[in-house]
């Protein structure tokens, strides 16, 4: 029994073996040009206005775009990227512009599990100060404290240009960098009060990531600005339409009442036919 103890330890071993092995294969796929802007450490720089170089902890990297704005935009969505993981999205304070909010419930994914996180108020909000012509969108989602306005909990994510429906309220976002945590990928779910919010929260996700590579700041903006005005007519049409629905139920119940009380009263008089449509609920009864 020892022995075969003994073996096993070896095999552990050996599999570890195995996974240093894997980290070995990792870092020759960043020595072969992979870099993760959100984890790995590199600067960036133009050169002869068209090259961009990559200095990494390896070595430099050299990549001639041929042209000078493309280098340009590349530059700028690499320094974009930078600033946002060294300041934590604090870009987003800076120069973002909440395009949706809403209430909405949140739900984290862990170990194939969905955990409730809460209910409060989720915005986006985007980001398309000198970004290289691709807007950065993030999603923010307060969640208030049992104990009043005070002391409630924010979490801040960026999000990538991907959700998937579950069912007609939730919308699934498979992957969210949390940027409270360094940037560790998230697997996010909001469900939303009525199917009405959920699309409209689609649509502004949607075109939150279309925008145009030329002329970014102001076509953006003006995209923008269109979708809030949208968000805020269908926000309207949606109050507008429960007010009228109310109003409609009130008038219901009340001709209702009069019609019950001039039945009792024996002031309404009713063919067969509309006794029978009146009287379907007392089919049963015993008289």
């Amino acid at each position: 029994m020892e022995k075969q103890w003994y073996q096993r330890r070896v095999h552990g071993k050996q599999w570890y073996q195995r996974r240093v092995h894997g980290k070995q294969w990792y870092q020759r796929r960043v020595h072969g040009g992979c870099i993760r802007f959100l984890y790995d450490e590199f600067s960036v720089a133009l050169e002869e206005e068209t090259k961009i170089k990559f200095k990494c902890e390896d070595k430099d990297r050299l990549f001639d775009l041929h042209n000078p704005a493309d280098a340009q935009k590349w530059l700028d969505r690499c320094n974009k990227i930078l600033k946002i993981r060294h300041c934590n999205g604090a870009n987003f304070g800076e120069d973002g512009r909440t395009v949706f909010s809403n209430a909405a419930n949140m739900f984290l994914l862990a170990n194939n599990e969905w955990i409730a996180v809460g209910k409060g108020t989720l915005k986006l909000v985007v980001d398309t100060n000198k970004s290289g012509g691709v807007p950065d969108v993030a999603a923010v989602m307060t969640v208030p404290s049992d104990n009043g306005p005070t002391g409630g909990k924010s979490y801040e994510f960026i999000t990538a240009p991907y959700i998937k429906p579950k069912g007609n309220k939730t919308w699934i976002l498979p992957k969210a960098m949390d940027m409270h945590t360094e940037f560790n990928q998230q697997t996010l779910a909001f469900r939303f009060p009525s199917e009405n919010d959920a699309q409209v929260f689609q649509n502004i996700f949607d075109n939150s990531f279309r925008a145009a590579e030329t002329e970014v700041k102001h076509d953006a903006d003006s995209r923008l600005q269109e979708l809030e005005e949208e968000n805020k007519k269908l926000k309207e049409e949606i109050a507008a339409l429960t007010r009228k629905k109310e109003r409609l139920k009130e008038k219901t119940d009340a001709l209702n009442k009069l019609i019950e009380r001039a039945r009792k009263q024996g002031k309404l008089a009713v063919s067969g036919n509309d006794q029978n449509l009146l009287d379907d609920d007392d089919d049963n009864d015993e008289y």
